[in-house]
């Protein structure tokens, strides 16, 4: 036996286990140790009494600088003894150690390194296996060491995918399913997701808020119960709507479509949808109803426009009709009258129609027959239409 291995000889056993990540929701903290138990002898004889142990983590099976070193001090029987990795650490963190593809552990007792270093294999990997990083009893964070997705300890449940450099800071509840460097923000609320995409953000303080992917998207601070399909450069804030690009649904209960153009569209007031289409605006096989009229423009264009058709019936030569509105206006509307004969009725009566005494609730007409000074027996119609 070499000088090194002629005062102890050691037999160990590194152990641990593997859990299923669901298993986390039950279960308390996955803690940072690795058992580690042994025979140690001392040339021929088994060792009784204490002996002190460094455990030292290196990238490589010799030379370099300790990632990680810890120490106890176990009490030996008949040369076995159990200790654990990581209790008292010195320097290092276990879970960063453990992140590298390779991991060497060198063992000395009372002084002496024993040689070689052991490599660490599939029980010690069960804290990172495969780049599922359990940071504590509720947060999950998958991908390979390189990718730096990461979450940081806190009271919420949090769980990373894959893809790389997502993180869920403090205090967040939340889900990132992929993409590249999305974060739900310290303190952003609970029941929080973002699917993937780029820099894709939930700021603090927002609630059940949905991020489904695309590029650099922002739940607002307080967003609750906000969505952002996808898209780009797009805002949404409590119960809001945005999609497209730059659209900016600030409002509460706002609903914003941006087309491709690279300018923002907004909402302006609560509970208002807001969209931008540069290419035109079409229905198709549609009826657009607006139950407190319809608002087109600004300006001089309409404001709220009503319509509808009167059935006057028969009359003399010279006759006046008041027609109510459905709703009533807020101001007195435009108003504009054209008679139609009865469709049962085939004749050449003619009319000329003057509109006079419009009022908020009603307008009053008057009908003249001009291509005969009689009166007229059909069931005479008026079209009219009314705007503010």
């Amino acid at each position: 036996m070499n000088n090194t291995r002629r005062r102890f000889a050691i037999l160990f056993l590194l152990s641990s286990f593997i859990l299923h990540p669901s298993s986390f929701l039950l279960l308390a903290q996955a803690p940072a140790l690795i058992n580690y138990q042994g025979r140690l002898v001392d040339g021929t004889n088994l060792f009784n009494g204490s002996a002190r142990l460094q455990f030292h983590i290196f990238t490589n099976a010799s030379g370099g600088s300790a990632v990680f070193s810890s120490t106890n001090l176990a009490t030996v029987s008949d040369g076995v003894y159990a200790t654990l990795i990581g209790q008292y650490v010195t320097a290092g963190s276990l879970n960063e150690a453990l992140t590298n593809r390779t991991a060497w552990l060198e063992v000395r007792v009372n002084g002496t390194t024993l040689t070689p270093r052991e490599r660490l294999v599939s029980a010690p990997y069960a804290l990172k296996v495969h780049g599922l990083d359990v940071s504590d009893a509720n947060s999950i964070a998958l991908g390979a060491p390189a990718v730096s997705n990461s979450i940081t300890p806190g009271l919420g449940f949090a769980t990373i995918g894959g893809g790389r450099m997502n993180r869920i800071e403090f205090g967040a509840y939340g889900t990132i399913g992929g993409g590249d460097a999305n974060a739900i923000n310290a303190g952003g609320g609970w029941h929080n997701t973002i699917g993937g995409g780029s820099v894709n953000q939930i700021a603090a303080g927002a609630v059940a808020a949905t991020i489904g992917g695309g590029f650099f998207n922002i739940i607002r601070p307080g967003g609750e119960y906000a969505t952002i399909p996808g898209g780009r450069e797009n805002w949404a804030t409590n119960y809001a709507f945005a999609a497209g690009r730059r659209a900016k649904a600030v409002h509460t209960g706002s609903f914003v479509w941006g087309d491709s153009l690279d300018a923002d569209v907004s909402s302006t007031a609560n509970n208002q949808v807001t969209f931008r289409a540069s290419g035109g605006f079409e229905v198709l096989n549609g009826v657009i109803g607006a139950r407190q009229g319809l608002s087109v423009g600004g300006g001089n264009a309409l404001s709220r426009l009503q319509s509808g058709t009167a059935v006057l019936g028969a009359g003399t030569n010279v006759a006046t009709y008041a027609v109510a509105f459905p709703q009533a206006f807020s101001s007195a509307p435009k108003v504009v009258v054209t008679t139609r004969n009865d469709p049962l009725f085939n004749v050449n009566d003619t009319f000329v129609a003057t509109v006079r005494a419009v009022t908020t609730t009603n307008f009053v007409v008057n009908i003249v027959r001009v291509d005969s000074s009689g009166p007229w027996a059909q069931q005479l119609r008026a079209d009219w239409l009314a705007w503010e």
